[in-house]
């Protein structure tokens, strides 16, 4: 559509580095990433999904991975997820009934993360807008670091 925005979906097999790696070459060609239906590949969690945020990319899910999925909700209101999204290609081979979800999102994000997920964002990629970063960094950095070893290590020290 003439923009800069480019989705971006990866092998099954891909892992951390070399995602990474290619990611920024797409982005020293001069697109935006979007890295496409991201809760289909184990190895992204929290930290990664970070790391690929602080570097620009944005992050869509699709709607039948949204479903009842605590950790996407969460990662949504973190601000890491940018667009929800199908991923029917066409009405005859992927066709689902969204309206679910879309209850779902009413009553777990609210009509505002709801509307930035499914109009706003998607309009911005569409005429070539910045989207602007929504990252949650205190509850993340918290986060990340509640869990880290240096955190339990400290917690067993005892002064």
């Amino acid at each position: 559509n003439n923009t800069d925005y480019i989705l971006i979906e990866i092998i099954p097999n891909m892992n951390e580095k070399l995602l990474k790696k290619d990611l920024k070459k797409v982005m020293k060609l001069g697109y935006k990433p979007i890295l496409a239906h991201i809760e289909r590949y184990p190895f992204i969690g929290l930290k990664f999904l970070y790391k690929l945020k602080k570097m620009g990319i944005l992050i869509q899910i699709n709607f039948e991975g949204l479903k009842n999925n605590d950790i996407l909700y969460y990662w949504i209101e973190l601000g890491l997820i940018d667009v929800v999204a199908s991923d029917t290609h066409n009405i005859k081979h992927r066709s689902y009934d969204v309206e679910d979800v879309l209850n779902e999102m009413d009553d777990r994000l609210g009509i505002k993360i709801k509307e930035r997920l499914l109009i706003k964002n998607p309009e911005k990629i569409i005429n070539n807008e910045e989207i602007l970063e929504t990252i949650d960094e205190e509850k993340i950095n918290n986060l990340l670091y509640k869990n880290s070893s240096i955190r339990r290590f400290l917690k067993n020290l005892k002064f």
